[in-house]
């Protein structure tokens, strides 16, 4: 009996920490691409058109958040970070590191 208790209260951890670290984390930031950042480079443009055409030129988009950048990774078809280019927004999905697997993502007020 107590190798099954082991192995039951193994289990039961082993699934909390699963549920835990697949939940979702609401994150409000800048739109922005990974290259860029905050400080976008190309002059004389907005933050969305300069995010806009680094993206066209193979960076990622991205989200800053008080000075720290996470790479947006959409989950799923229905996630187009292009319309939020340069705007506040708020992102829901698994953070895991410096990247968010984005579920949903909306306009958000500056």
């Amino acid at each position: 009996m107590p190798l099954s208790k082991s192995l039951l209260l193994s289990t039961l951890a082993l699934m909390t920490a699963t549920a835990f670290a697949q939940s979702d984390t609401v994150v409000k930031g800048v739109v922005t691409d990974s290259m860029c950042g905050m400080h976008h480079m190309i002059q004389n443009v907005t933050p969305a058109e300069c995010t806009r055409r680094c993206v066209k030129d193979g960076s990622t988009y991205a989200l800053a958040v008080n000075g720290k950048v996470y790479a947006l990774k959409a989950q799923g078809t229905n996630v187009s970070f292009d319309k939020f280019a340069g705007q506040t927004a708020t992102v829901k999905g698994q953070v895991n590191g410096t990247t968010i697997l984005v579920k949903s993502i909306t306009a958000g007020k500056s």
